[in-house]
């Protein structure tokens, strides 16, 4: 799944993920995990509220920034996930970040997740490794954000396995690298950049069925 909303300080969240297994309980618990997030990343601006309302005097204590807010969506996420739901074994792999539109910078934490991509006309500019593991496979785990900054013209994407891992008749991979061609010549715009990788996976695949669930998110940053 993915999600895109403003956090409480302005500030872009946007979420691309993949949970394990498929059917009916995989779709119940991606929607758990995705209320989660909401929940987690919007909890301190609701204690704030709270606390100013009865007690003003305390509501400092609820003052945090964008980079805890986003690590203790993560953990919080994380631990309820493994104390209530491990014995059925469910987890999901994430990119969360959180972007300032004006200014280009990004924080994320990747948990367990295929590295996004940074990239602009010229080229593949990095990837955003993995900083955790899979939310909801280790109850204790530890995350760590990361920071980068999309310059103006830069796109990153988001994508799941279903994309790489697409397979033709002859039972070909479509592959990471046959996704990198399709990015430079579409920096110029998300849309355009999405409908062209959705082409090409589905020519690859030739009409037969997906071999897994696939999605995909870009955020492009504007030349000013």
């Amino acid at each position: 799944f993915y999600d895109a909303f403003y956090t409480p300080r302005g500030r872009l969240g946007f979420v691309i993920a993949d949970v394990c297994d498929k059917g009916l309980a995989a779709a119940l618990f991606m929607s758990l995990v995705r209320s989660l997030l909401r929940a987690f990343s919007q909890q301190h601006l609701f204690l704030r509220q709270m606390s100013q309302e009865k007690q003003p005097a305390i509501s400092k204590q609820y003052e945090s920034d964008e980079k805890f807010d986003l690590l203790s969506t993560i953990r919080l996420t994380n631990a309820y996930i493994g104390a209530n739901h491990q014995q059925a074994h469910m987890f999901a792999t994430l990119f969360f970040g959180v972007l300032d539109p004006h200014t280009g910078e990004l924080i994320y934490v990747n948990a367990g997740h295929n590295p996004p991509i940074i990239f602009n006309a010229a080229g593949v500019k990095t990837t955003l490794r993995p900083t955790g593991p899979a939310v909801g496979l280790i109850q204790d785990a530890h995350f760590t954000i990361h920071q980068t900054r999309l310059a103006p013209g830069d796109t990153l994407l988001t994508y799941t396995d279903g994309i790489t891992e697409a397979r033709n008749p002859e039972q070909e991979p479509f592959t990471t690298e046959r996704l990198i061609k399709q990015l430079a010549p579409n920096a110029h715009s998300a849309v355009a950049l999405l409908e062209q990788i959705d082409t090409e996976v589905h020519r690859h695949i030739a009409g037969g069925e997906p071999f897994d669930d696939i999605a995909l998110l870009a955020v492009h940053h504007i030349n000013d």
